[in-house]
């Protein structure tokens, strides 16, 4: 499918919009105009064959409601330069198949079950200073997220949910 042409400029919400497209495995909305939307519920739930998506450019600054977003795309490990995210609704990511995951550093907040069920999540990477707001049940597991402060350097951190050790890599 092709959708460069696809004029999202007044777009206000694409709740369900590609909810259940069962043989989409690979989309590109790099040129879609978000700047007016508000809402994203379950976007692309249960695209079971989706594996990448390239949303570069993507304003969410904005939306309201993005719970549910991914939830069941289990075929999905990557995001292409999702851009601006300010929350991760709940469930967002619920049953997706990431195994590593990198969140905005501009994150104020993680829903309730974000990450539930991606059992092949190993790896929850932050570039953030200030801590998001979450849930105790953001994960399969009962993790703790840290946020690394330096003044000179920017710290990632790396969180590894199956042993619980938190590391940091210096950038």
């Amino acid at each position: 499918v092709n959708l460069k042409n696809f004029d999202t400029a007044n777009v206000k919400s694409m709740n369900k919009m590609f909810a259940n497209c069962m043989s989409l495995e690979s989309l590109d909305l790099s040129n879609f105009n978000t700047i007016r939307l508000k809402e994203m519920y379950a976007m692309f739930y249960n695209c079971k064959q989706l594996k990448e998506l390239k949303v570069n450019k993507f304003n969410t600054e904005k939306v309201i409601t993005n719970d549910k977003l991914f939830e069941g795309c289990t075929n999905l490990n990557k995001i292409t330069n999702w851009g601006t995210k300010p929350q991760i609704g709940e469930q967002a990511f619920k049953s997706t198949g990431f195994t590593t995951i990198e969140i905005p550093s501009d994150t104020k907040s993680i829903g309730t079950q974000a990450f539930i069920g991606c059992t092949q999540l190993t790896e929850v990477i932050y570039k953030g200073t200030t801590n998001p707001t979450c849930s105790s049940d953001v994960f399969e597991t009962s993790v703790t997220l840290v946020i690394g402060n330096d003044t000179t350097d920017v710290l990632f951190a790396i969180l590894n949910i199956s042993t619980g050790i938190l590391g940091y890599k210096m950038v």
